[in-house]
């Protein structure tokens, strides 16, 4: 899994907007899979990557309106185990 160096906002309100890593250096943690704004506007990781300008590496982070991508996102980084059906 790659470590979370920058992050890059993709559609709703917040579109284009980048994040870079925390003030003390250290990388945004490998299992992050949502981000919500204080406007209640919510995002999902994507495993889309791209390069910036700087040759900064930069993980996609999509407009999730509905919650249906940050389900996916759940399911894909945060490293939590399927949920199993009890009979």
């Amino acid at each position: 899994m790659t470590i979370v160096q920058a992050l890059e906002f993709r559609g709703g309100s917040h579109d284009g907007v980048r994040h870079e890593p925390f003030a003390d250096g250290c990388p945004f943690p490998d299992t992050l899979w949502r981000i919500s704004w204080n406007d209640g506007e919510s995002f999902a990781r994507t495993d889309e990557e791209l390069v910036d300008e700087e040759g900064r590496r930069r993980v996609v982070f999509r407009h999730d309106p509905d919650g249906a991508l940050s389900e996916q996102a759940k399911r894909v980084f945060s490293g939590l185990p399927e949920p199993t059906a009890e009979l």
